[in-house]
């Protein structure tokens, strides 16, 4: 594991969710995988990624996610268009929750990520605290 893994793995030590969850990472672009996988991991998560939006939307129709990470630039279908494809498949993925991770830090990128159905933003570069305050918001009733 590489140090800036390592060091972001440490910080996440005392930040453990009451439950495990599954959460899907969807065309993370610019963060390592092995840095999501190894942060969720000392969360207590489990983690599963693809690299683009099609199969984002595939995954979750075929999965059983409690929570997914939604980059919003991705090959094939963006985070967006991702984003209202998997509410529009209904039933249990209109309430699926759903946080935008992606460098556009603005207020109206926010308010662009939530009008898509998106229920919570974390700008890139990540803030380990925030990423874990944003799954616990999202996920107060999961699990």
């Amino acid at each position: 594991m590489n140090k800036v893994v390592a060091g972001a793995a440490d910080a996440v030590a005392d930040i453990r969710s009451g439950s495990t969850l599954t959460v899907g990472g969807f065309g993370l672009c610019g963060i390592p995988t092995v840095l999501i996988d190894a942060l969720l991991a000392r969360m207590g998560h489990r983690v599963h990624m693809v690299a683009n939006g099609r199969l984002a939307v595939e995954a979750v129709r075929r999965g059983d996610y409690d929570l997914v990470l939604m980059d919003l630039q991705m090959p094939e279908m963006d985070g967006m268009e991702a984003t209202q494809a998997i509410r529009a498949l209904g039933d249990r993925f209109a309430s699926l929750p759903i946080i935008a991770m992606t460098a556009n830090a603005f207020d109206e990128d926010r308010q662009a990520c939530l009008a898509a159905g998106m229920d919570d933003y974390v700008a890139k570069p990540i803030d380990v605290a925030q990423l874990a305050e944003a799954i616990a918001r999202c996920t107060a009733t999961v699990g």
